[in-house]
């Protein structure tokens, strides 16, 4: 599976760069959300299977890449 990318900097949508910064989570926040442990939030960051933002030391996740993160792995009922 491919690493939700974050949009360029000289991106074609501006809407969907504003999507991106709108709201940020920090690592704990995103975990509650994902309801996981902020350490694998960390991992995911890390592994870039999340797309996050590095903030000084800190990790910032942006709310929608937490939507595309599961719905990349959602799986459907047939």
């Amino acid at each position: 599976m491919q690493p939700a990318k974050m949009p360029s900097k000289h991106s074609a949508n501006p809407a969907l760069d504003a999507q991106y910064v709108r709201e940020l989570l920090t690592v704990e926040e995103a975990a509650q959300r994902l309801k996981v442990a902020p350490k694998t939030v960390r991992k995911l960051c890390q592994s870039r299977s999340l797309t996050a933002i590095r903030v000084q030391r800190r990790w910032r996740i942006p709310a929608i890449a937490i939507d595309d993160f599961l719905r990349e792995r959602l799986i459907l009922r047939v």
